[in-house]
């Protein structure tokens, strides 16, 4: 969430997708592997079959879509790695797109806050440094010119 909203204990987003698009989420990602119909009397549905990804891991998951007479309906399915539920809301048949929505536990990220401190004087502490450094390189001449005239 942004710095000024305070943290939700879930999170609903909607998505809308092709077959074989991802959905990535904060623990995991669904891939839409294909869609199931079914029928039984007057009630159509539709599956969408998705993998869940969690590493080397992989689940299949299945939200559906319901017709039964002139009403719809959902049946969510459970996520099984990222503790949330996917719910199949609407087909798009002119678009050959889905709209799914993902809900899922808030996950608190972890942070490290640092400070940085600027010193003010930091400058005069470089100023220091090069007259050290000038003052060093005449001494070193003076001690040079010292030792040839002693030889010479």
């Amino acid at each position: 969430p942004a710095r000024n909203q305070p943290a939700q204990d879930v999170i609903e987003k909607d998505h809308t997708i092709h077959m074989g698009d991802t959905i990535w989420l904060s623990k995991t990602a669904l891939v839409l592997d294909r869609i199931n119909m079914y029928q039984t009397g007057d009630t159509i549905a539709a599956g969408a079959q998705f993998r869940e990804l969690n590493g080397n891991e992989s689940a299949v998951v299945e939200p559906q879509f319901l017709i039964y007479g002139s009403q719809t309906g959902t049946l969510p399915a459970e996520l099984v790695y990222a503790g949330g539920t996917i719910v199949f809301q609407m087909i798009q048949p002119e678009t050959d797109t889905f709209i799914f929505q993902t809900r899922e536990q808030n996950v608190p990220q972890d942070w490290i806050i640092m400070k940085a401190i600027v010193f003010p004087m930091i400058n005069l502490v470089w100023l220091g440094m090069i007259v050290l450094a000038i003052g060093f390189a005449i001494s070193m001449r003076k001690r040079l010119e010292d030792l040839r005239r002693r030889k010479g």
